[in-house]
């Protein structure tokens, strides 16, 4: 039955070629459940409920006012300008054609996106989980039937729900999506929806989705947080082709105004047809919020320094450090915050593109990666601000720490010729220089393992048997990376390769990222709480010639493959975690990517003016449920 779900998903591919309070390890314990979204064992008899959880129980009962992180009082009020590092040439975020707002590093912080509503929130972008995770609420639709076998997957919408227009969402709509996103959406919509067997519409207010199985424990959840798109609206529009005129939406905010490239200015809807709903009090309290888009971080920073923006997400530790020893800081206008960073995220790699011949060879890889002096570059440029990732999925609770496993070698023992025998009786762990500024030792271990791989060093520059040099690109949008770049760059001519920095403008990177035109990069990987058939997009071979897959380093491996196969549709806890565990250690082994680092906190700085909610996010981040002190407000409406 497998093979027959990566034959629908394999044709979509050819056709468009935090520390959490819990972990998976107590999550999977519930995974076959889906208590709170259960028929009855009478399929005709839907047992309705309000949320969609992957727990035994959702935090919030149905009758739950709001979310208890937010202010539910939050006066309303203000334009915020934010300093967004990026550029955008389209408002249509569900094609791989373009770069959008939305595309941008960290915009989603800041809380204002030209999404379109789902049905339900708690996981994606749109409004990610606040103080639990693997937990859905309802928004267009209030309740949510799921059958035993996990097959059929029912919602009920408000009959209140309402596009920007004042025209009614329906189950109309929600079936024209079905078919917008199947033909014409990104591959991450398509290959979701090749899943579903057959959607209908019982009523205009009632959807039943048929899924093929054998069904992920997550994919109904995935389901629920598709958008909902106007049917009345694309039926009018061309949405295979990218737009700069502001869609239709349905949310908090609509798009009042665009600077192609340079800014979108949302106005908050009055007369929001979900307001008053638990998952939208405390929400959305500027009037206005506008993104100014700036292609260099430094100038993004001078906005926010000016005051020209009101907050600022900082992603640089050296800047975090000494960037703000201004008098505004000092006299307390300026802010700074650390929030912790508890919900899983995106960890940095840098990835080895495969599809050049050059990184083709484990051996080559691993060489490069000694290279890397992660503990002179943390101490030296980032104020030993970041921790080294050592594993590909930490939020899960099953990183591959130590030696294999008997379980896991059972496993991995049918793929034992195209994995490196240290796999299956030593431990990894990254070989690195001891950050001392001397890399003497890693050049002795590393032109061996070069020279097994095809290339000789002469004359200070490695070359193959062609004479050819080894030469590559470092691609990235921007200079401020530079800095790390170098000193690897310089530690990689000591054996006699040549790595050139090249920065280019933000569109240009995210086409070329999307074609895969490059040989590496710094990208990240999700740190998925519950490892699903979102893993085909990052890790498998389906994904590897995919334009558009986040399967950065071109991974084609027999092994991972069949782990992930097995992590997407097991329900066993036991063998998830076992497996998830594998896949961690043949990753890591095999050399795919340069781990780098994460941060365990969100840095955020802004000005004065900006209220914060009192109770801290347990999960996640954003500035959708701050608002404007009022006394701010008026003094400046005094001025105006």
């Amino acid at each position: 039955m497998f093979y027959k779900q990566n034959i629908y998903r394999k044709n979509i591919f050819r056709k468009n070629n935090k520390g959490c309070s819990f972990s998976l390890v107590l999550l999977l314990a519930f995974a076959p459940l889906f208590i709170q979204a259960q028929n009855s064992v009478t399929s005709q008899e839907p047992d309705w409920q309000h949320a969609l959880s992957l727990g035994d129980k959702p935090f919030y009962s149905k009758d739950f006012p709001w979310f208890k992180s937010v202010n539910p009082d939050a006066p309303k009020g203000g334009h915020v300008n934010f300093a967004i590092h990026g550029s955008f040439d389209s408002l249509n975020p569900y094609i791989i054609k373009g770069s959008t707002p939305s595309a941008a590093p960290n915009v989603f912080r800041y809380g204002a996106l030209e999404l379109n509503e789902p049905l339900m929130v708690g996981m994606n972008a749109y409004a990610p989980a606040r103080e639990e995770l693997g937990t859905l609420y309802g928004l267009i639709a209030h309740s949510v039937a799921l059958s035993r076998d996990r097959q059929t997957l029912e919602f009920r919408l408000r009959p209140e729900a309402r596009f920007h227009d004042r025209q009614p969402i329906t189950s109309d709509d929600v079936l024209y999506t079905f078919k917008l996103l199947k033909e014409h959406g990104a591959p991450q919509y398509q290959m979701l929806l090749e899943q579903v067997d057959k959607l209908e519409a019982p009523t205009p207010h009632h959807v039943r989705y048929t899924l093929k199985p054998p069904v992920s424990r997550t994919l109904p959840l995935h389901i629920a947080e598709l958008p909902v798109l106007p049917k009345h609206y694309w039926e009018k529009h061309n949405f295979s082709q990218t737009t700069l005129e502001p869609p239709l939406l349905s949310g908090p905010y609509r798009i009042t105004k665009v600077k192609p490239g340079t800014s979108v200015t949302f106005e908050r809807v009055n007369d929001y047809w979900g307001k008053d709903l638990p998952v939208s009090r405390g929400f959305y309290n500027f009037d206005r919020v506008t993104l100014n888009f700036f292609r260099d971080r430094r100038v993004a920073f001078e906005s926010f320094r000016s005051k020209d923006a009101d907050a600022f997400i900082e992603t640089e530790a050296k800047n975090w450090a000494k960037g703000y020893d201004l008098p505004a800081f000092h006299s307390g206008e300026i802010i700074k915050r650390e929030v912790p960073y508890t919900l899983p995220g995106h960890r940095l790699f840098y990835a080895f593109n495969q599809r050049n011949p050059l990184f083709r060879n484990r051996k080559t890889r691993q060489a490069i990666s000694m290279l890397f002096d992660w503990k002179w570059t943390n101490r030296i440029l980032f104020h030993s601000a970041y921790v080294r990732n050592r594993s590909f999925f930490p939020a899960a609770g099953s990183e591959s720490a130590g030696v294999i496993t008997p379980a896991e070698t059972k496993i991995l023992e049918p793929f034992s010729k195209n994995l490196p025998s240290d796999l299956f009786y030593k431990a990894f762990a990254h070989t690195e220089p001891k950050g001392n500024g001397s890399v003497d030792r890693e050049r002795r271990m590393a032109l061996p393992l070069l020279k097994q791989a095809g290339w000789k060093y002469q004359n200070n520059q490695l070359v193959n048997d062609k004479g050819e040099p080894f030469r590559f690109e470092f691609l990235h949008y921007s200079r401020v990376i530079e800095r790390f770049i170098m000193p690897f760059a310089k530690n990689l001519s000591t054996v006699g390769i040549q790595m050139d920095f090249k920065p280019i403008d933000m569109s240009q990177y995210q086409r070329r990222i999307k074609q895969h035109q490059f040989d590496m990069i710094l990208t990240s990987v999700p740190l998925m709480a519950f490892p699903d058939e979102r893993l085909y997009d990052y890790f498998h071979s389906e994904s590897a010639d995919r334009e558009g897959s986040h399967n950065m380093a071109g991974i084609q491996d027999p092994a991972v493959d069949k782990l992930i196969e097995t992590i997407a549709t097991s329900d066993d806890p036991d063998q998830i975690r076992t497996h998830i565990s594998a896949l961690d250690r043949v990753l890591l082994w095999q050399h795919y990517t340069i781990p780098t680092w994460h941060n365990s906190v969100i840095r955020v700085a802004h000005w004065k003016h900006l209220v914060p909610p009192a109770t801290p996010n347990q999960f996640g981040f954003r500035l959708s449920s701050w608002w404007y002190d009022p006394d701010s407000l008026t003094k400046r409406k005094k001025k105006l």
